[in-house]
């Protein structure tokens, strides 16, 4: 294709990147669903409408578009992350862990990762995975404090 139409796209994708990370969201009802149009296979186009959705509170919608992302692009992990974490805020605990096992498949040594598995596991009812993969996690990222903090925080509630 003309080389124009891909300096185009990221062009757009630069200009929507840099709204969202500034936090200005005027306009972008408009921009995203235009872009979209132009660009309907565009992962990154659905993640920043998530990104805007979320910040819009509407997180059914934004939920969607992450979904999408995902669909668009199976190897990209931040869409998985977000997509969790929204379902994590819900206390929809068995679909975060769902995505976030889907996220750690893909990056394995992601100790952000891990640890939230480990918290579904235990918002679950499942205390013992909980606290196996924490000590996994401390032997194998040491210096990730978080989870000494659960594991000491899990260990003091028995």
């Amino acid at each position: 294709g003309d080389p124009t139409l891909y300096y185009a796209q990221n062009q757009i994708y630069s200009e929507l990147a840099q709204a969202l990370g500034e936090g200005k969201f005027t306009g972008l009802e408009e921009k995203l669903p235009n872009a979209l149009k132009l660009y309907p296979d565009s992962p990154d186009l659905y993640y920043y409408q998530a990104l805007w959705n979320q910040a819009e509170k509407c997180f059914g919608k934004a939920k969607v578009d992450f979904f999408n992302a995902i669909s668009l692009d199976n190897y990209w992990t931040a869409p998985y992350y977000h997509l969790a974490l929204l379902n994590l805020k819900d206390k929809n605990y068995d679909e975060a862990l769902y995505w976030l096992e889907k996220q750690h498949l893909l990056e394995p040594e992601d100790p952000r990762t891990l640890n939230n598995v480990a918290a579904c596991h235990l918002h679950l009812g499942n205390r013992d995975k909980a606290k196996a993969i924490w000590i996994e996690m401390l032997s194998r990222f040491p210096d990730f404090g978080v989870a000494a903090e659960n594991l000491k925080k899990l260990e003091s509630h028995v």
